[in-house]
């Protein structure tokens, strides 16, 4: 597991393109010693937008190491899908998507991992986070653990993610390219207080998100089943489950599969003993197809993304 590596820049809106263009169109130019002159940014920027393409799952091999070489990394399938379908990441289910990344990744977003997995707290301030995870650590029995300075980088840079500020403040002309993830409704921050609350109520979630949560959770090991139950309390509670990384409470995951239209792959079914998520058991890669294709159906979305293809 590892610590840090987003240089304390959570991800800014256009970074994961201008990487993805380069790792698919001209991976030396994202390996060269000066990749931030073709990423447009700052050197500490281009350091953190290769951090964030492993993290999020967008590229495979060690990015961020001296003298790789383009045959050590390549993108994977699910940033080919991406830049397939919404190469500027405009889509909502893309930014879901890469959240679910980010909320199971162990080895370069532990801290993300955590916090959605394990943490708990609905309400908190940044302290009370920063100690729990340094608790946590200290008794999992790893002799590695982070400096207080890295953690506490860690916990920062994760909260102003997904946290937006309540009240708006004014924002400095630097900072007003913020973190897409905060349009997930995840999280807020009340100022006044210095006070995170978590949102576990229902939300704007496309129905394919739920079911890539539930096959990165449940779906592993049953490739012989065309359909799986899971039962609400597990689908709430389970590590990676949508409970956790879409923070869901019970009745918000039974409410947002009860409202599944049908044909959709998901479906709310009474089972002995209480209520479980019905759903079709395909890999998340599948589930991120079946979201794409249907915003490419529908006229209104497919009209922005065919405008962005032809500019592309």
């Amino acid at each position: 597991m590892r610590f840090g590596g987003h240089e304390t820049f959570p991800i800014r809106r256009g970074w994961l393109h201008k990487g993805l263009q380069l790792l698919l169109e001209e991976p030396e130019k994202l390996l060269h010693e000066f990749a931030e002159d073709y990423l447009g940014v700052g050197r500490n920027m281009a350091k953190s937008i290769k951090h964030w393409m492993m993290a999020t799952g967008l590229v495979v091999g060690p990015l961020r190491n001296k003298n790789v070489t383009t045959s050590e990394i390549e993108p994977t399938e699910l940033a080919t899908l991406v830049w397939t379908h919404d190469p500027l990441l405009l889509l909502p289910g893309t930014w879901w998507s890469l959240h679910l990344k980010l909320a199971a990744e162990r080895t370069h977003a532990y801290s993300w991992m955590w916090f959605f997995n394990a943490f708990g707290l609905d309400r908190f301030d940044r302290s009370r986070c920063f100690h729990a995870l340094t608790r946590h650590l200290e008794d999992s029995g790893d002799k590695r653990v982070p400096s207080e300075r890295t953690l506490q980088r860690d916990i920062a840079c994760l909260l102003s993610s997904y946290s937006r500020r309540i009240p708006e403040a004014h924002v400095d002309p630097e900072e007003t390219n913020e973190c897409p993830l905060r349009e997930l409704g995840l999280m807020v921050h009340f100022r006044d207080s210095s006070t995170y609350v978590v949102d576990r109520g229902a939300k704007s979630i496309p129905v394919e998100v739920l079911g890539m949560s539930m096959a990165i959770a449940f779906g592993e090991g049953a490739a012989e089943r065309k359909w799986m139950d899971v039962n609400i309390s597990d689908a709430h509670t389970v590590a990676n489950g949508p409970g956790r990384t879409l923070c869901l409470s019970a009745d918000a995951l039974a409410g947002m599969a009860s409202d599944a239209t049908k044909g959709s792959g998901i479906e709310l079914v009474a089972l002995a003993g209480g209520r479980a998520i019905r759903f079709e058991n395909l890999s998340p890669l599948e589930w991120m197809q079946r979201y794409y294709d249907r915003m490419i159906a529908d006229p209104s979305t497919a009209a922005v993304l065919s405008s962005v293809g032809r500019r592309q």
